[in-house]
């Protein structure tokens, strides 16, 4: 009996670490935006999104080049009193990205702003003429939530190397 409670502890352990590391990780890359949409001719849309944590936060901004690439695509982040808190970022035939720091949780905005070829000539329709792109906002993991990544990682390494050493080390009994 004594001899199957620690056993039964190290796995408890292992199993808890494992879900720790999950969760984690998880969180750390779970965006706060993700969209796309379609500018026709030129103009911009609006997108609110919450922030729950105070932290460096991750823009990225991509010219879908469907069916043709923006000749302007730009994306400003603003807080909830309209300052501009990132950008302009430019996003013309690529993708495009930068950072920001959310200072307090709150409700923010991300405004995109393109243009597409055609829009200002004569010849075109501006409604003819349209692209696509797509948002995404994630959180910038901290110091400290790499810090309880590798532990965790380091912890089950640790036991997997030492389970595989100790079964190594069983000899069949010969009769």
């Amino acid at each position: 009996m004594k001899a199957l409670l620690p056993h039964t502890l190290k796995q408890f352990f292992l199993g808890l670490s494992l879900i720790i590391v999950a969760g984690v990780s998880q969180a750390a890359t779970t965006p706060v935006l993700n969209t796309s949409g379609v500018i026709h001719g030129f103009g911009s849309k609006d997108f609110g999104f919450s922030i729950t944590m105070p932290g460096i936060y991750k823009v990225s901004l991509t010219d879908a080049l469907a069916p043709q690439s923006f000749a302007y695509l730009g994306l400003g982040v603003f807080n909830n009193l309209n300052n501009l808190v990132m950008g302009p970022i430019v996003g013309t035939g690529s993708t495009a990205s930068g950072t920001f720091s959310a200072g307090a949780a709150g409700n923010y905005k991300a405004s995109v702003f393109g243009i597409t070829p055609g829009s200002f000539n004569g010849s075109s329709n501006p409604l003819q003429s349209f692209g696509s792109y797509s948002v995404m906002i994630t959180p910038v993991p901290e110091i400290q939530t790499w810090a309880m990544i590798l532990v965790g990682a380091g912890m089950l390494s640790y036991h997997l190397r030492r389970r595989s050493n100790s079964s190594s080390q069983l000899k069949p009994v010969v009769a």
